[in-house]
């Protein structure tokens, strides 16, 4: 596939458009990507006609669009190729042929984003993209959507996609446009830049979100639950938090924008309802439109019939249907209470020994596999009772080494005194201590960490819980921006120097490339900056340097290239409208902050006057 250097994609904003989207972007990588929703996307094909190929993704025809869409294809194609790959319901009239399309790609039973992979066939490396789109779409149960998720594994696919999921839910245009380039370049959403700028808000904003719903979903009939206007904009997500409440098997959310409510609908992962069958006939009953897949599906309905439209879900959900579902899906009350007197009845009878192994049982399930390394000592002596995998990975020694010794020896041996009245301290401490210490690794590695411990009982013992994360790459980032900080402050006190210096001066790259000059240097020469910025500085002294003196000059000028520091040399220049000037010209080498070079210093000192002195004491009788 030869890609278009005019390229467009167009996709829909959610998780299974922007997975789509990066995948088309590893063949088209200067394609220009933009974000709509079935509801609004036809109208928006006529504004696409300066692109030479249109990428359509992710964005279905409702059967109230089919003419409308025929007609807007139609005309596109007259201007443009057109890919279209798709994987909702599609109204039957609609056929590659009288959407005058190049390719269509359209399958009901996968996500887009898996559509896209088996069409544009990146580098295998980048088929975590499909499984993330799959999953966020509730499409991952296709055979190769499950050996991917086997592959990668459930504990990573599923809380990845769900941060993905959150943190697109209302973002804007721009944040997404950065998703999709960073997952072009086969980052996971844990991996982006962008999301660790955003991951606090996210997660908080999940939380307000998940309040809100709570707080204000409103019965529409048995098993259906309605949400009005959540916050953010927040539709899809409101939508699928009313399918996680009990006797819940499909949740709507509305948001009133003008003249329009704009709808989004999840159902149970235990329903059989066919939400795109719903909503595109109750839709279209009351002027409105949609379409979408079983598991989800959108609308967008006129203000003053969105009254009628609920009626219109009332009449049509499969009522029995729900029940039966839920009804084998709802354990009995009965049964869990009989349960819980039994667990309760388990646990007095347990002695202290038991009650000690099954709260260490409990808490190894939760930090055996946490992402931090995790350590457990007591209280009294010190010593570490638990470690965890990271807690291996973090200190380079096995959990034997570890279990038994004291808290102490995780640290430089010149910190155990501090460390040891530090552990003390967040003993005696209420609440939850967070500080940065050293880790010593068992090879003698020195790792900068932040802790965070709180002290609680396990079984009938006080112990304290300490969190340790390893800060190495925040401190790398924070050293680098720092030293990057000083770097550019001494560039500027050096530019304040050079710009005020009396002599010419030239900066050269270690690629022979000129970079600056001063305002002396485009006095005494008569160039302005940016005729000389970006020449190639040999060119340049062949061009402006007197040919007797030119074989001096490229020896100086080479020397100065292979790290030397020549002595001063004595040339005469040609300036821009052929005056001669004759200069002293002094090299040195400029070193980065790791002592490497990094640009030559070219100073040119104008000794006109001094030459026009010595003439005259020569002419002198």
């Amino acid at each position: 596939m030869t890609p278009s250097k005019n390229a467009v994609i167009l996709t829909h904003g959610d998780v299974d458009g922007v997975c789509a989207a990066a995948i088309a972007k590893t063949s088209y990588p200067k394609a220009e990507v933009e974000f709509t929703n079935p509801s609004d996307f036809v109208s928006k094909l006529d504004s696409l006609s300066k692109h030479d190929c249109v990428i359509i993704l992710d964005l279905g025809i409702a059967t109230t669009k089919e003419a409308e869409a025929r007609a807007a294809f139609q005309k596109l194609s007259k201007t443009s190729s057109i890919i279209y790959i798709d994987h909702h319901i599609r109204p039957p009239g609609l056929t590659k042929r009288s959407l005058a399309c190049n390719r269509i790609v359209h399958r009901t039973n996968a996500s887009t984003s898996e559509l896209a992979w088996e069409f544009f066939k990146p580098d295998a490396s980048y088929d975590f993209i499909a499984v993330l789109g799959a999953v966020g779409d509730y499409e991952e149960k296709t055979p190769r959507m499950q050996g991917l998720i086997e592959r990668y594994g459930e504990r990573r696919v599923y809380p990845e996609a769900l941060f993905l999921e959150w943190a697109l839910m209302v973002a804007k245009d721009s944040f997404k446009l950065g998703v999709v380039e960073e997952l072009a370049q086969g980052k996971w959403p844990y991996q982006m830049s962008i999301m660790g700028v955003e991951a606090d808000y996210i997660i908080r904003r999940q939380r307000t979100l998940e309040k809100y719903v709570k707080e204000n979903a409103e019965k529409i009939c048995e098993y259906v639950m309605l949400i009005r206007d959540p916050p953010f904009k927040a539709t899809g997500s409101a939508a699928t938090i009313l399918t996680n409440f009990d006797n819940v098997d499909v949740g709507l959310a509305s948001r009133r924008e003008e003249n329009s409510v704009y709808l989004s609908l999840r159902r149970h992962k235990e329903s059989d309802v066919d939400l795109a069958s719903l909503i595109e006939e109750s839709a279209s009953k009351v002027g409105g439109g949609g379409g979408g897949h079983k598991e989800a599906a959108g609308a967008k309905i006129p203000v003053n019939m969105f009254d009628e439209f609920l009626l219109e879900i009332r009449r049509r959900l499969p009522k029995e249907q729900l029940k039966r579902t839920r009804e084998l899906d709802v354990e009995p009350i009965d049964t869990k209470m009989i349960k819980r007197k039994l667990f309760r009845e388990i646990i007095e009878r347990k002695q202290a020994e038991e009650e000690l192994r099954e709260s260490e049982k409990k808490y190894y399930t939760l930090f055996e596999n946490a992402s931090d390394a995790v350590f457990i000592c007591d209280t009294e002596t010190g010593k570490i009772l638990y470690a965890n995998k990271k807690a291996e990975k973090l200190t380079g020694k096995c959990r034997d080494e570890l279990i038994g010794a004291h808290q102490s020896e995780l640290h430089p041996p010149d910190d155990v005194e501090s460390t040891k009245k530090g552990f003390m301290d967040d003993v005696r401490h209420d609440g939850t201590v967070n500080k940065e210490v050293v880790v010593m690794r068992k090879d003698g590695t020195r790792i900068p960490v932040l802790i965070s411990a709180n002290t609680f009982k396990l079984g009938r013992k006080k112990v304290i819980q300490g969190i340790f994360h390893d800060i190495t790459e925040r401190k790398r980032v924070e050293e680098k921006r720092i030293r990057a900080e000083t770097e550019a402050e001494a560039a500027r006190e050096r530019a304040a120097i050079i710009d005020a210096m009396g002599d010419g001066l030239v900066l050269v790259g270690m690629d022979g490339k000129i970079t600056s000059i001063n305002p002396a240097y485009e006095k005494m020469m008569g160039y302005k900056k940016n005729e000389i910025v970006g020449e190639n500085a040999a060119d340049l002294t062949k061009k402006n340097v007197n040919p007797e003196d030119l074989k001096t000059a490229m020896e100086s000028l080479e020397a100065s290239m292979k790290g030397k520091v020549p002595s001063p040399i004595t040339i005469t220049l040609f300036t821009k409208d052929g005056r001669e000037v004759p200069v002293i010209l002094t090299s040195s080498v400029m070193k980065d902050s790791e002592g490497k070079p990094s640009s030559l210093i070219l100073v040119f000192k104008d000794i006109t006057e001094h030459k026009k002195a010595e003439d005259a004491v020569f002419k002198e009788p």
